[in-house]
Order: structure tokens, then sequence, then C-alpha cells
């Protein structure tokens, strides 16, 4: 009887596949360390490339963090002042064509009415020119000492609606877009109320052509405006509420 030594020699057969066997199995083996390698490397760079992302995204996420801190704390300060500066400027324009207590300037001396100018800071030529009426009794004293005091008025409300204007302009950065919406309307109305105004004292009541009805329905506007852009800041101020 042949011995397996033999049988193996005498088939050549079975070295070539036991051949081919070990081929494949060395080239399993390397390939599959190959493709370890090769899909570590991947994922590797795959980690790194989600790090990058993510610090990018947490940069993001810090600068708008810090950008709405920062525009928060803006209009907490802001939105109150201008509110403020525009019930300032509104309150004497109604008052200009409302009910209104005025003096009986008929019951005034000359003493009198130079004291109260001289404290309102009237120019002197105009001072002197009232406190003269005043002294010689003329008919028209009241009216003219009136006169006077509604354009100081007009004054101080032009004074007051620029003042404002200004500070808006100024904060503008903070402001959204509604609100800004909102703050333009009450603007529109408050200059449009004090140019009729401006007219209508300056050119005279029955020759200036402007209606006081036109006035007053434009001043009644105001505060509607007002209590719009109240409603648009609040929610800003108190988003939770």
């Amino acid at each position: 009887m042949m011995d397996s030594a033999q049988i193996f020699l005498l088939n050549p057969y079975s070295a070539s596949v036991i051949t081919l066997s070990a081929f494949l199995w060395i080239f399993k083996k390397t390939y599959v360390k190959y493709l370890d390698q090769e899909v570590g490397k991947e994922v590797e760079k795959y980690k790194s490339e989600l790090s990058k992302e993510r610090e990018i995204i947490k940069h993001d996420l810090n600068k708008e963090a810090l950008k709405a801190q920062y525009l928060s704390s803006g209009i907490q300060e802001i939105y109150p002042e201008l509110y403020k500066k525009l019930l300032l400027a509104e309150g004497p324009i109604s008052g200009l064509v409302g009910l209104r207590y005025l003096p009986d300037w008929k019951e005034w001396d000359e003493k009198q009415v130079d004291t109260f100018l001289r404290e309102k800071e009237i120019a002197e030529i105009e001072r002197k020119r009232i406190v003269e009426l005043f002294r010689t009794g003329a008919q028209n004293r009241a009216t003219e000492i009136q006169s006077v005091l509604d354009l100081i008025s007009l004054r101080k409300i032009e004074s007051d609606i620029r003042e404002a204007k200004n500070y808006y302009l100024l904060k503008s950065l903070f402001i959204s877009d509604e609100v800004k919406d909102d703050i333009n309307n009450v603007f529109n109305e408050l200059w449009s109320a004090w140019a009729d105004l401006e007219t209508w004292f300056c050119y005279g009541k029955d020759t200036s052509g402007i209606k006081l009805m036109d006035i007053k329905t434009t001043i009644k506007k105001i505060p509607l405006l007002i209590e719009e852009l109240e409603r648009s800041m609040r929610k800003e101020l108190f988003p939770n509420k």
C-alpha cells in the first residue's frame, strides 16, 4: 500500500488546490488588512471633518447667541427711551387744539407780563413789544401774547420731534423692521400735524387754508399709531408673554 506522502506526490492536482488555497488565504488576509487600514483612515478623516464642522457650528452658535444677547440688551434700553420721547412730542400737539387752560391776560399788568415772558426766554424785542401792549391797554394784548406762546409751543414741539427722530436714527441698528415701520408711521403723522399747525398759527387761522377739523383728524391718528408701536415693542421686549 502507498502511504499518504506517496498519494500526495502522485496527485499533482491536489498540490495545486492546496497551493491555490494557501494563496487565496494569504490574499484574503492581506486584502482584509488593507481594507481595515483604508476604512480606518476614512473613519479618522470623517471624524476629523466632523470635529471641524462641530467647532464651526459651535462658533456660529456662540456668535449668534452673543448677537442676540447684545441686541436684546440694546432694545431693553432703546425701546422705552424712544417710546417716551414720542409721547413727549405727541402730548403738546394735542394740547394746542384741545381744551386747555388759558390765563385771563386782561387781568395782568405789564410787570407781571414782563416777568412771565422773561421766564419763557422770549426774545427781548418781542418781549418789549408785548409789554408795551399791556402798558397801553391795547385791545389785542391778550391775543398777541397767546399767539407768541403758541409759536413757542410749536418750536418746542418741533425740537421734541427732531430729538426723537435723531435718537431713532442713531439707534436704528438695534431696531427690528416691524418696529421701524410703526415708528415711521408715528413720525409721518407727527410731522404732518406739526406742519399744519405751524401754517394755521403763522398764516392766520382764517386765511391759512388749513381747516382745524383736518388738523384734529390727523392728531387723533397719532395715539392709535403709538398704541400699535407699543404692541410691537412689547412683543420683542417680552417674547414669552
